[in-house]
């Protein structure tokens, strides 16, 4: 056979399995990349489509202590910030984080501090959601119905963003821990259980955190990699989306959570003094606030300085708190969430023999 003849089918071979290999390639990420070919901004692409194409993404982190990475000896030893580097090796893009976490939060805290939280404005593309050890002294149900009603808020906000669902390792109570894997399951989220990474590092848990709650810098390493891990088997199977939001709710009482609002229109100061960062009463002062709502809230600093204080709603005592904290802090309390649609009165009083100073920011209804 002539010798340019052979050349010439050698190419057309080489050319043809060239242009077969390409096609097949395309054809096998059009279904996880759906988004990727069209001239669609941004934010049209989920996370799985912007790692695929090395582009930055952002997230959000809602939690505790825990979520804030309390415990770690450095920067670096953050978990959020080793997420980000393992994310940045991996696909090549930036991952930038916004962190909305206080010590000692539950998740009733997390839902209205989202609701009202100044968010980014291309928006994220994943939300890390950290609580559970602190609700576990508060009532599972409500625990329940505010965890659900901040994920539905987060999906309706955010219908492409993914959201990890964190188990964290000091969680004890195996009932929350369900609701949180059920929750995860019901919506088609990415849970995390940490109980489950610590338990198989193969280390002593007191190893692992210095405190027997918080991690130390080695065991939040297991929280970045417990998560990168997560989601990097879900960007290896195709096509990696979730299913549709689901119409029914795993717990009715979530719809009292549909909206949330904090109120600061005080009236009937006696003893109370306003100043920008809530109302100041110490011993015998009393304030009041009318509402319209189904639930109410009380925003709080606490610090060495608290004290007790009284809650009454439409003459009603509710019961006794306590703003005092070893640390100065801003706390959320849900007071109750079963009263009737319509106008209320809530009066707060500081009993005549306290000697701690109360501070509250705000009250928080639906």
């Amino acid at each position: 056979m002539n010798k340019a003849l052979i050349n010439f089918c050698a190419m057309f071979v080489l050319i043809m399995m060239f242009v077969f290999a390409y096609y097949y390639d395309r054809q096998n990420l059009k279904p996880y990349v759906a988004h990727a070919n069209q001239e669609n901004s941004p934010n049209d692409r989920n996370l799985y489509e912007k790692l695929l194409l090395g582009k930055n993404i952002r997230y959000l982190v809602l939690g505790d202590s825990i979520g804030q990475s309390d415990g770690a000896g450095s920067d670096q030893g953050k978990w959020f910030n080793g997420l980000d580097k393992q994310l940045r090796d991996a696909y090549k893009g930036v991952a930038f984080h916004d962190i909305v976490a206080t010590g000692g939060a539950v998740t009733f805290g997390g839902w209205i501090d989202y609701l009202t939280h100044l968010k980014h404005p291309d928006g994220y593309d994943m939300v890390i959601l950290c609580f559970g050890q602190n609700d576990q002294g508060d009532s599972l149900e409500r625990f329940q119905e505010s965890y659900e009603a901040l994920v539905r808020q987060i999906m309706h906000d955010y219908p492409l963003a993914e959201i990890v669902t964190l188990i964290e390792n000091s969680l004890s109570s195996e009932a929350f821990a369900v609701t949180i894997k059920s929750v995860s399951t019901h919506y088609d989220l990415l849970n995390v259980d940490l109980r489950k990474a610590f338990k198989e590092s193969g280390k002593l848990y007191s190893t692992l955190t210095d405190d027997g709650v918080h991690p130390n810098t080695e065991g939040y390493d297991y929280y970045t990699k417990s998560i990168y891990k997560t989601i990097a088997s879900k960007y290896s199977s195709q096509p990696a989306t979730r299913n549709p939001f689901p119409i029914t709710r795993l717990y009715d009482g979530s719809k009292l959570f549909e909206s949330g609002r904090r109120l600061t229109n005080w009236e009937n100061a006696e003893g109370f003094k306003i100043t920008s960062k809530g109302v100041l009463g110490t011993a015998g002062s009393s304030i009041e606030q009318t509402f319209t709502g189904s639930l109410i809230g009380i925003e709080k600093w606490a610090d060495v300085t608290g004290g007790k204080y009284r809650v009454f709603i439409d003459g009603k005592l509710i019961n006794e708190f306590n703003n005092r904290a070893p640390f100065r802090v801003n706390w959320e309390n849900l007071i109750s969430d079963d009263l009737d649609k319509g106008t209320h009165k809530i009066r707060i009083e500081v009993p005549s023999n306290e000697a701690g100073t109360i501070q509250i920011a705000s009250i928080i209804t639906n």
